[in-house]
């Protein structure tokens, strides 16, 4: 980092006390604010594929403060608050007119970032990503902004179990029955397909890019 040639804040007295007073908020050396940044950011949006993400930010940010100080083996850098994109999901929107603010969530996800990265002067940053659209805005502006990154998925819902037959049953499940005449089927399964939180439990883009 000492090469390092992204343009930190400087020690403008104003400035200062701004970045001052959010170190200590977040309970780092204060003695750190002129140095490399780094940070974590993680996607949000209106579904369960996005309920785990702001947990695992937490978790990580948190190992972040506990290595960053100027003690022997500590990272000398400034660490700054968790950054969440905003996203919708496409699986309850499907065959929807609010279906096409699902493709533009991918831009929306890369232009946020990429402001974020850029104006933080962010050196190395950890993404936790779910659903479809945000991981590819995310990894895009990440690739764009030439940084070491860590990108880590939030993970894929675990499948349900029919509650009469005892068989494994997952989103694509639902989706079958959308023809069927057996509206009690077609409630059971639908309630049952999705339990917890996870992305779709199906090949679409997201676990395809996991994979």
């Amino acid at each position: 980092m000492k090469n390092s040639k992204t343009i930190l804040i400087d020690k403008n007295p104003g400035r200062n006390s701004q970045t001052y007073g959010i170190a200590r908020e977040l309970g780092t050396d204060l003695a750190l604010i002129h140095e490399p940044s780094v940070g974590v950011v993680g996607n949000k949006g209106d579904s369960q594929c996005y309920i785990g993400v702001a947990d695992k930010v937490n978790v990580i940010h948190e190992a972040l403060r506990a290595r960053i100080g100027t003690g022997p083996g500590e990272m000398p850098m400034r660490l700054i608050q968790p950054e969440f994109t905003i996203a919708t999901s496409d699986g309850i929107r499907n065959g929807t007119r609010e279906m096409r603010y699902s493709l533009i969530g991918r831009e929306i996800a890369n232009d946020a970032l990429s402001e974020h990265l850029s104006a933080s002067g962010l050196e190395g940053v950890i993404a936790v990503v779910a659903c479809d659209k945000p991981p590819v805005g995310t990894l895009a502006a990440i690739l764009e902004h030439n940084r070491p990154a860590i990108i880590m998925s939030d993970g894929s819902i675990r499948p349900g179990t029919d509650s009469v037959t005892g068989e494994s049953i997952d989103l694509i499940t639902a989706y079958q029955l959308a023809g069927s005449d057996d509206e009690e089927l077609k409630t059971r399964i639908a309630k049952e397909a999705c339990p917890g939180y996870g992305s779709c439990g199906g090949m679409f883009t997201y676990n395809t890019m996991q994979t």
